[in-house]
């Protein structure tokens, strides 16, 4: 006898909850829960494209996120990744499908809960990264040296 459940499905529990918020806030407000999300992405891609060290890939934002990719720039979108994970930050780094796999790339999901103010602070951090990505080994190994716990650098 054929079985025609999926293997490894999702339970129905996201989209029952789904369809009570669709009931409890209606169209309206759905609506302007993307609207800000939108809003929160394009904020968040004309920060990082007014840098001189990203080029937004999805310049047209349809969804709520942002990819990005370095220019100018000695270090790699995988380094940015790990650098940015330290801070608490999950912003994957990947090369594109074939035909692209030479292009890497940050993707930065903007959620419901991702405010303006953590907009500014997923930026603050994303810049001080890079700036710990361009320093020296000189340079790093100063400010080891001058400061009295090396240990509060990581």
């Amino acid at each position: 006898m054929p079985n025609y459940s999926l293997n490894f499905s999702k339970g129905s529990g996201t989209i029952i909850a789904q369809y009570y918020n669709l009931i409890r806030l209606g169209m309206d407000g759905y609506k302007n829960i993307m609207e800000n999300m939108q809003e929160n992405a394009s904020y968040l891609a004309a920060k990082l494209n007014g840098s001189t060290k990203f080029e937004v890939i999805n310049k047209s934002i349809t969804f709520p996120m942002v990819t990005v990719q370095l220019q100018n720039c000695d270090f790699t979108v995988f380094h940015l990744s790990e650098k940015l994970r330290q801070k608490g930050w999950i912003v994957p780094a990947y090369t594109l499908p074939a035909n692209a796999e030479d292009i890497a790339v940050l993707r930065m999901v903007v959620k419901e809960s991702f405010s303006k103010d953590m907009v500014e602070m997923l930026y603050s951090d994303v810049m001080e990264a890079v700036e710990k990505l361009e320093q020296t080994e000189e340079e790093r190994l100063e400010k080891i040296n001058t400061n009295k716990n090396p240990s509060l650098l990581y």
